[in-house]
């Protein structure tokens, strides 16, 4: 028998061991403390590990935001660093992470149980099976082939946040007006996309801060960007990878949007398919997102399907929305 333990003490260097076996280079204390113990959407985390006559066979998280559905702000909870040890895998791990995770969701009063998952995933899969709404989304990677992209609008790079004027509600609110959206304070803005464990650069045009990138191994990955006057958010994707292009990186970055997709994949990105899956937690707390909406339970297809009354329309989330 399988049983779960809930945020288990003192088991920092332990987890943090699990998740880089499972992961590779997953990081060190500085991200295990970013990810599992920051306060975000009124919660701190709530941490599980899954054990068999004493032996740890996986762990998973359950981290909470604030989102904006139809102009209504909800908590949601999202799956987080998800892993079973190798020799556990087809034992049910992860159905029961899906499982307690949906049980915690339903507590904290969260309307929605999401993941950020690529489409060859295994957990894929297991969350379809579940019923999830499933909202297309993309990782994109730039070449590194040495093409010519030119730079479309006069940029500058800097470290120094004091340096570039950064408006966060203009960043937050950078996408399609009405889409659905992760909701930060100022300060948990800054801690989720500027507070990070790796160096952080702002990308600017005239002094003003169009993007937010933050720098791993061979990777600049933007985790926010937005149009500037008269350039657009493809000006500002444009000019960061050439500037990846030309430091001998490569730019990523993550988008719900189709048509950012479609640009990214014309001027050279590899594009990895995947999505966003939404689970039901409290429907109760999801209601009040419908005003207009008729009486009777919700399923996971409405709100993804534009025909039904409860569509709660396209996301709106980036690279620096996922942790």
């Amino acid at each position: 028998m399988i049983d779960i333990v809930m945020n288990p003490e003192n088991i920092e260097d332990f987890y943090l061991e699990c998740l880089n076996r499972c992961f590779g280079d997953w990081g060190g204390t500085a991200m295990y403390r970013w990810c599992f113990e920051r306060r975000l959407g009124g919660r701190k985390p709530d941490i599980m590990l899954l054990r068999k006559e004493g032996a740890v066979l996986g762990g998973s998280a359950v981290t909470y935001r604030h989102a904006m559905l139809n102009d209504v702000m909800v908590r949601i909870a999202v799956m987080t660093g998800s892993w079973t040890l190798p020799e556990a895998r087809n034992q049910g791990c992860f159905t029961m992470m899906v499982d307690e995770s949906l049980s915690l969701a339903k507590k904290a009063g969260a309307a929605l149980l999401m993941a950020f998952v690529t489409e060859k995933n295994p957990s894929t899969r297991r969350l379809i099976e579940r019923g999830c709404a499933t909202f297309p989304s993309h990782y994109l990677v730039s070449p590194l082939d040495g093409r010519d992209i030119t730079p479309p609008v006069p940029f500058s790079v800097t470290q120094d946040s004091t340096r570039c004027s950064l408006d966060v509600s203009l960043l937050m609110t950078a996408g399609g007006a009405g889409c659905a959206r992760f909701v930060y304070s100022p300060d948990e803005w800054r801690s989720q996309f500027i507070d990070r464990t790796e160096i952080v650069e702002f990308a600017c045009i005239e002094d003003t801060c169009v993007g937010v990138i933050e720098k791993k191994g061979i990777f600049d990955r933007l985790l926010a960007f937005r149009g500037y006057a008269d350039h657009s958010r493809e000006d500002v994707l444009k000019a960061c990878c050439a500037k990846a292009l030309n430091n001998r990186r490569r730019l990523f970055f993550f988008t719900t949007s189709s048509s950012l997709k479609d640009y990214a994949v014309e001027i050279g990105f590899e594009r990895i398919p995947g999505y966003i899956t939404a689970l039901i937690a409290h429907e109760g707390a999801l209601k009040t997102v419908f005003r207009e909406c008729p009486d009777g339970k919700i399923t996971p297809v409405d709100l993804y399907d534009p025909g039904s009354p409860r569509y709660i329309g396209e996301w709106d989330l980036t690279a620096g929305d996922r942790m």
